[in-house]
């Protein structure tokens, strides 16, 4: 309120808002919390447009609120800016989880294109996770899209390739796609 268009003042107001929204004692006041953070983070990144802080803070922010679209889009920009920021290097696989988890739920929930939408971005948030990619082959594998079931196998038993659930899963794409000759009795993967 002192100085309204300090960008610095601006983007510490925001963060320490989001601080706030994460203390037990403020359970029941989070997201007015974080909706003020939101505000102060926006007016800075109006003021400043490549304060990159402010991104990362407004990611954050969006996550709270599970707006996880937004806080790709918010991240992405401050990846254009600062590409080896090094808070992106764990942002974008903490985004790549809620997708993935996201995606996971509406499997379970037999809504297969959403499920494939989310994990999708899961798999561009983080392509080195192993449960990103074993989740994408189990989805597609539900959807019956055996060519994309058989890229997330073989993605996740690129980076375990131990994985008895991943290659139990490329078995059951290979028998139903006829490419294999000897293959495990074929059963859908299971969606962790």
């Amino acid at each position: 309120k002192t100085v309204p268009n300090s960008v610095l003042c601006l983007g510490n107001a925001g963060a320490r808002w989001i601080d706030l929204s994460e203390r037990p004692e403020n359970k029941d006041s989070a997201k007015v919390f974080v909706a003020r953070a939101i505000g102060y983070l926006k007016h800075a990144l109006e003021l400043h447009p490549t304060y990159v802080n402010g991104y990362l803070n407004l990611g954050l922010a969006q996550m709270k609120q599970d707006d996880l679209d937004g806080a790709y889009v918010t991240w992405k920009k401050a990846q254009k800016l600062y590409p080896s920021n090094p808070f992106l290097q764990s942002y974008f696989p903490y985004l790549a989880v809620s997708y993935m988890n996201k995606g996971v739920l509406a499997g379970q929930k037999g809504n297969m294109d959403e499920a494939t939408k989310y994990l999708e971005k899961a798999a561009e948030c983080n392509p080195n996770s192993y449960d990103v990619w074993y989740n994408y082959g189990g989805i597609y594998f539900t959807k019956g899209d055996w060519e994309k079931a058989k890229i997330g196998f073989e993605n996740s038993l690129k980076l375990d390739p131990n994985s008895e659930n991943a290659k139990q899963g490329l078995r059951a794409v290979q028998e139903r796609t006829g490419t294999s000759t000897t293959v495990a009795p074929a059963t859908a993967p299971i969606l962790k």
